[in-house]
């Protein structure tokens, strides 16, 4: 079979143009520094970087949690520490006011004192972080902890000729509403009782059961809810690995000793000027300061074995990172040396060529 001139020349710009593409995808690879332009380069490779990808960017959501976790038991740990240096406080003035030298005077002196450290107190259990309350568990509405005045329906049972002690002192000057445990008879102070307003102090009841309700001149009354604290917030930190971050203000402020309590029955034994209730408090804020340093030490260790994990996402993503550039990055050395092979061939070509092509199209396509 006779080959025309025309198939060789046909051949020749087919072979020609094939060198031309292989120059311009290795020039592509050399200016970007992958070896992976688009998916048709290397399917399989695509693939997997697809997977590695997906990973990244979990690794990327798992460290988004690992900070935020860290932030907050950064802010919780703050908050008990500052906790401890006021109940540290009390307990210093609760040592200098049980000594039997000191004065009526001096004595309120110091519950104005313990005063202070409660509010600052309720203020460091009520700390908010984003939309949460440290020790609020779920609950972001409110916070888990409330600082009034108002007394609802205090219980007492009164013996006859006996003082009781109300459960607070410092009474406002509004009304005090007393009445039987149900409700049937009203009692009117000065007439059927009298109070001590300052010392939260009754006398002249009958014996009998009562409920009364007043106002404190400075807020002392702290309530909360079993839901508002108790909740667990959980943050995924790697794969199958899940922490609550939270702890609750519940279990470190009211079970076992009650912080709050025992700063209001110091804070009443200062006001009535009573010694011994003093110093019957004080193993009471020693415990209580026992407690929350436990609770200190809990949120050290999540701490601490949240930055575990943390150091071991980081060795993971490392991997992929580098499992991901054997895939995609390209081995400039090895393009260089290809790039060189191609442009000997490519010009070889064109030179042989010429025999074939008029002097005229070789030189355009030179």
């Amino acid at each position: 079979m006779r080959i025309t001139e025309n198939t060789h020349i046909a051949s020749f710009l087919e072979n020609l143009n094939g060198l031309q593409n292989r120059r311009s995808k290795l020039m592509e690879k050399l200016s970007s520094g992958k070896d992976i332009a688009r998916p048709s380069d290397d399917p399989d490779g695509v693939a997997k970087l697809i997977d590695i990808a997906k990973e990244l960017e979990q690794f990327e959501r798992y460290q988004k949690n690992i900070n935020d976790s860290k932030t907050w038991l950064n802010m919780t740990e703050a908050s008990l520490n500052g906790i401890i240096d006021q109940l540290t406080k009390a307990t210093t003035v609760a040592g200098r006011a049980s000594n039997d030298t000191v004065d009526e005077d001096t004595r309120k002196n110091y519950a104005d004192q313990i005063q202070q450290i409660l509010e600052t107190v309720v203020s460091e259990a009520n700390k908010k972080y984003n939309d949460y309350y440290v020790f609020g568990g779920t609950v972001s509405k409110s916070p888990p902890f409330k600082l009034g005045n108002e007394v609802s329906e205090e219980q007492f049972t009164a013996q006859a000729g006996e003082q009781v002690r109300l459960d607070y002192t410092d009474l406002a000057e509004d009304a005090v509403v007393l009445t039987s445990a149900d409700g049937s008879v009203t009692l009117h102070e000065n007439v059927d009782f009298t109070l001590d307003r300052e010392k939260g102090l009754i006398t002249g009841l009958a014996a009998g059961d009562y409920v009364i309700s007043y106002k404190t001149n400075n807020p002392s009354v702290v309530e909360y809810t079993q839901d508002s604290t108790t909740g667990k917030v959980f943050r995924d930190i790697m794969s199958q690995q899940k922490i609550q971050i939270n702890l609750s203000g519940e279990e470190i402020f009211v079970q076992g000793q009650d912080v709050f309590q025992t700063l209001t029955d110091l804070k009443n034994a200062l006001i009535r000027n009573d010694a011994e209730k003093i110093r019957a408090v004080n193993p009471g804020l020693k415990k209580a300061i026992d407690q929350v340093i436990r609770y200190t030490a809990i949120a050290g260790l999540k701490y601490e074995h949240i930055t575990m994990v943390e150091k071991d996402l980081e060795k993971f993503q490392l991997q992929y990172v580098k499992l991901q550039s054997q895939i995609e990055d390209a081995d400039m050395a090895e393009l260089i040396v290809k790039f060189e092979n191609n442009e000997t061939v490519y010009n070889a070509f064109l030179k042989a060529g010429a025999k074939l092509i008029k002097p005229s199209l070789i030189d355009y396509i030179q």
